[in-house]
């Protein structure tokens, strides 16, 4: 089987991401080329399969478009708060209808005294962050991906005539691929890597010259610190280092999530 440099694979990536005409790939480059663009597309409703469980045709839709339809859960607080009585509820102390006058009602009364505190307390309010991009403009472009196994080819075309309204890094500043990600996976687990500097160095070499088009660039802390407790959790031991990468350049498709 064939395989893909990594400036190949940048090169069908953003011919992939823009997809001016419809494209066709061989089998063994979709494979290698995909993980590249996990970031990029997202799988919709309409898979079909054959007979073998094989898939057949796909739609995916923009990852922008895909953040832009979820929506956030209304809190069961937030709708007790709007509807105090609901489901039932009795009304708070505050609600409740004043009761018949006594013969005290005239008496003055002494207000209630308040309970002091030493130092207030201020519940902390979580902070949100947003993209502008993302958040205000999704992206209404729509492909489908047609498999055709007889001739070993992958047929891909738009279904929609909207264009991106974003850049590929906008994605890739937001998401990593499968393809990056899997490449840091391997560098962190390696013995002698440990620092977050140590583990993005590594899998910018790795990539070369296409690591920026490929989205590496954007590899934060955060991702090197959650692998690293993923594979802590699971019990995965490090390994030794490599002493050849392939050259830094060639794709193992065996070692690439699809």
């Amino acid at each position: 089987m064939p395989s893909l440099t990594y400036q190949q694979i940048a090169d069908r990536r953003e011919l992939f991401f823009h997809l001016p005409q419809p494209l066709t790939l061989t089998i063994p480059e979709w494979e290698a080329v995909w993980p590249a663009l996990s970031n990029v597309w997202s799988s919709s409703a309409g898979a079909r399969k054959d007979n073998d469980g094989r898939l057949r045709s796909q739609y995916c839709s923009c990852f922008f478009q895909k953040r832009a339809e979820r929506k956030p859960a209304r809190s069961k607080s937030a709708a007790a708060q709007e509807n105090p009585t609901a489901d039932g509820e009795q009304p708070s102390a505050d609600q409740t209808p004043p009761s018949q006058p006594s013969a005290f009602a005239d008496a003055p009364t002494q207000p209630a005294p308040q309970p002091t505190f030493s130092t207030p307390t201020t519940k902390r309010k979580r902070e949100t962050h947003t993209h502008p991009i993302r958040d205000n403009n999704p992206c209404q472009l729509r492909i489908r991906v047609d498999f055709d196994y007889a001739v070993g080819l992958v047929h891909v075309r738009r279904t929609t005539d909207h264009m991106h309204t974003h850049t590929i890094q906008d994605v890739d500043e937001i998401k990593r691929s499968d393809l990056v990600r899997t490449v840091m996976d391997k560098e962190v687990a390696k013995k002698g890597k440990k620092s977050y500097i140590e583990i993005h160095d590594a899998v910018m070499e790795i990539f070369g010259d296409a690591a920026e088009r490929l989205g590496a660039g954007f590899i934060s802390a955060k991702d090197v610190q959650n692998t690293k407790r993923m594979k802590a959790k699971a019990g995965v031991p490090d390994e030794d280092e490599d002493e050849d990468d392939g050259g830094g350049n060639d794709v193992n498709l065996n070692d690439v999530r699809t």
